[in-house]
């Protein structure tokens, strides 16, 4: 669910709240209900160039300690218009929890994204470890729709 507190229709600065839950709906053993909230702020540096800010806590459920840990993440985003339809993009991400076992995590990101219309949009890229416990490198694909 994502609800626009301001922005993201126009203007220079967008806003939104993002509450998210995740049911377990498999047949494997794990059966407990997670959850969210997603705060993404974006920004208009100059003609073409873009800053986009998310602060996420999610509440998930640790197998090992029988119960929630939170994690808390940062996310940093300079994006490039090259052209009406190709997008560059560097990310930085930061994940904190509260779970004592877990150290900071920290993962650079780079790719690009091809908007197919305004509604369709495909994105690839490749994340890299940078300190840890996450993948040393992570190559990705990606669809995105609005409706």
């Amino acid at each position: 669910l994502k609800m626009n507190l301001w922005g993201n229709d126009g203007g220079e600065t967008a806003l939104a709240i993002m509450p998210f839950l995740t049911v377990p709906t498999g047949g494997n053993d794990d059966d407990h209900v997670e959850g969210g909230i997603i705060l993404p702020f974006g920004m208009d540096l100059c003609e073409g160039v873009g800053l986009d800010l998310m602060f996420e806590t999610d509440f998930v459920y640790d197998t090992l300690d029988d119960g929630y840990d939170t994690d808390f993440i940062g996310t940093g985003v300079i994006g490039v218009d090259v052209s009406d339809r190709v997008g560059l993009y560097c990310e930085g991400i930061g994940i904190w929890s509260t779970d004592a076992a877990v150290t900071f995590r920290g993962i650079l990101g780079v790719g690009g994204t091809y908007a197919i219309n305004e509604n369709l949009q495909l994105d690839a890229g490749v994340n890299v470890g940078l300190a840890g416990d996450v993948d040393d490198v992570n190559i990705f694909t990606g669809v995105t729709v609005r409706f």
